[in-house]
C-alpha cells in the first residue's frame, strides 16, 4: 500500500482495508409517503430483500410487484373488473366496500 499525502502536508490518504467484508442492508420505504417501515422489534433493516418484504407484508404494507411498497396508509387498489382505482387507508378502503375475496380486488360497484 502506498502512503499518500494531501498536498504534501503529510496527512495521510487512508486506504480501505481488504480483509473487511461488506454488508449491504434493505429498509423499506413508503413509495407515496417515504415513511420507512418500522417493525415492533425495531430491525428496521435487513441484509435479505424477501425477509424484509415479509415482514413489511404481515404488518399491513402492500407489496405491489418487486419494487413498490405503500405503508398502510398508502394502499393502491385497482378493480380487476372495471379498472376503477382507488389510494388510502387499507381499513378504510374495505369499510368503503372494496373486496379482496378471490385474490382479485372488486370495488364497491362491481362486487
Amino acid at each position: 500500500m502506498r502512503n499518500l499525502s494531501i498536498l504534501n502536508a503529510g496527512i495521510p490518504w487512508f486506504q480501505p482495508r481488504e480483509d473487511v467484508n461488506e454488508k449491504k442492508f434493505v429498509a423499506i420505504h413508503c413509495d407515496e409517503c417515504d415513511e420507512q417501515y418500522d417493525p415492533e422489534d425495531g430491525s428496521a433493516y435487513y441484509t435479505d430483500k424477501d425477509d424484509a418484504d415479509d415482514d413489511a407484508s404481515s404488518d399491513g404494507w402492500q407489496l405491489d410487484g418487486d419494487e413498490n411498497h405503500y405503508c398502510p396508509q398508502h394502499w393502491h387498489l385497482t378493480c380487476s373488473k372495471c379498472g376503477k382505482t382507488a389510494m388510502g387507508n387499507h381499513d378504510e378502503l374495505i369499510e368503503n366496500g372494496w373486496d379482496c375475496a378471490t385474490d382479485e380486488w372488486l370495488c364497491p360497484e362491481c362486487h
